[in-house]
């Protein structure tokens, strides 16, 4: 039989969650180190809940575990961040395939609420409301395929992408993306998914472009070094 399952969640959970939210916010940075002893202090936990976090971040692509038993963050690399858009469209093309079949009025006017409030918040830029407005517009159409597994790797991809988007945020356009949500509306209320396709992938390759623009200034290259 298994257990009852409480409504509070649990350290290990807590712990993963924190850790796994510092990584997508930036608080700790790609290529930073992690150690389990200092990580468990300052959380205020013991060093088992911090491992059992850690492992499930390395199988999930976020930690990288070294030969030495250190644990860091997995460093973004341009060609990294050019895979990560490449999965992602991929996946987000098959999932508007199916929005496209099936749009109702409904959920046209469902996207173009949510789009408004991606506008209301789109100052400061990169803030974490706008982010948020952002990333459930764009939720509503993976659910919407009606396709739960697909939608749960787009998830994972999008997330996997999440630090090197955070580069990026100071250069983003909040309101030219609503533009592009504008188009990718109408794409759909049209039943068009070829041309609902072609607007997400603009919309992903001008983000990528901001976030290997950020990252080359980062690492001292300049804006235009390949």
């Amino acid at each position: 039989m298994l257990d009852e399952l409480t409504p509070n969640p649990t350290i290990d959970e807590q712990v993963y969650a924190r850790l796994r939210q510092a990584i997508l916010a930036g608080q700790l940075e790609p290529g930073q180190d992690l150690v389990v002893s200092t990580v468990a202090q300052r959380l205020g936990v013991s060093r088992i809940p911090v491992m059992r976090a850690c492992h499930r971040l390395v199988g999930e692509g976020f930690l990288l575990a070294n030969p030495r038993r250190s644990l860091t963050v997995v460093a973004q690399t341009e060609p990294r961040m050019v895979e990560a858009v490449e999965v992602l469209l991929a996946l987000e093309c098959l999932a508007l395939e199916h929005v496209a079949r099936a749009a109702t009025p409904e959920f046209i006017r469902e996207l173009r609420r949510q789009n408004k409030v991606v506008q209301r918040f789109h100052r400061p830029p990169g803030s974490l409301v706008m982010n948020t407005a952002d990333y459930h517009f764009h939720d509503l159409i993976w659910t919407a395929a009606g396709r739960p597994y697909l939608r749960e790797q787009i998830k994972i991809v999008y997330d996997h992408h999440e630090p090197a988007r955070a580069l990026g945020r100071r250069l983003h356009d909040a309101g030219l993306s609503a533009g592009e949500h504008n188009a990718l509306i109408e794409a759909l209320a049209q039943h068009d998914a070829a041309a609902a396709q072609e607007v997400i992938r603009r919309h992903r390759q001008r983000g990528l472009e901001r976030a290997l623009a950020a990252l080359r200034e980062k690492n001292g290259k300049g804006a235009g070094t390949p």
